[in-house]
């Protein structure tokens, strides 16, 4: 047991006590670190009936907690005044990891009912120990099948199907983002692929690579032969260039 995992079950023992000192602090408005963010995330509910096809694997609350601060850190007025929106958002750890660092709006998509049950857990649980209010829309509904409306003023975070239980998954999710209005986007991605890239680069945008880590995938399907094991993975963001710009 790491000292993060250490660290979350003294806190899951502790929750119906006591607040952490820190956790205080929170609730009266000041933006989570990054350890912090990492254990809240690491905290919430998980999704115990999981779709393979939909490849529904929970980002680890200390990566995305870096991966969130980082997009926050590269902005100049971090999230302030956009609406987030989470597509595929499993049990909303990304979206709600920008909720509390002070999105104004945030939308949770996915099109697993369950998923979207288990995300509105999640948000219960914030708002009864950091008192999270930001306005959140939960959407069960199938990219690339259902018709959805992204905000201009928004940015889209995803950590979509990679394709490796089913080849070209994540091509729906993708031409939706794309094809969007939206002020910038970041999509974690296996770094096995190819496609990514060209297919943002096809839609007008650029890239810039934020992260590159592992990503650990425990043992949840019948397929897997060991405990846990690793992939790497790369955080994208995605951008419109400037006019003019060649």
């Amino acid at each position: 047991m790491n000292l993060l995992e250490e660290k979350i079950n003294k806190i899951k023992m502790n929750m119906t006590i006591k607040k952490a000192a820190w956790m205080e602090k929170i609730s009266m408005g000041e933006l989570p670190k990054h350890k912090h963010l990492a254990i809240l995330l690491s905290l919430l509910p998980q999704q115990e009936k999981r779709n393979l096809e939909l490849e529904q694997y929970t980002t680890p609350g200390d990566l995305a907690s870096k991966w969130i601060h980082g997009i926050y850190n590269s902005r100049e007025n971090g999230f302030s005044n956009l609406n987030i929106i989470d597509i595929g958002c499993g049990n909303g750890v990304l979206g709600l990891g920008c909720a509390l660092m002070g999105a104004k709006k945030l939308t949770l998509i996915d099109s697993d009912k369950e998923a979207i049950k288990v995300a509105k857990k999640s948000h219960l649980m914030l708002s009864e120990n950091v008192n999270l209010d930001t306005e959140i829309d939960f959407i069960n509904s199938h990219i690339g099948k259902d018709s959805i409306k992204i905000p201009n003023n928004s940015l889209i975070i995803s950590n979509p199907p990679w394709g490796t239980q089913k080849h070209k998954s994540d091509r729906p999710i993708l031409d939706s983002i794309f094809n969007s209005n939206t002020e910038e986007i970041h999509i974690m991605h296996t770094n096995k692929n190819s496609h990514l890239i060209p297919f943002a680069k096809e839609h007008g945008w650029d890239a810039i690579k934020m992260i590159e880590a592992d990503f650990m995938i425990p043992a949840l399907y019948q397929h897997h032969k060991q405990k846990n094991s690793t992939t790497e993975i790369i955080c994208w963001k995605f951008f419109k260039p400037t006019k003019g710009e060649v």
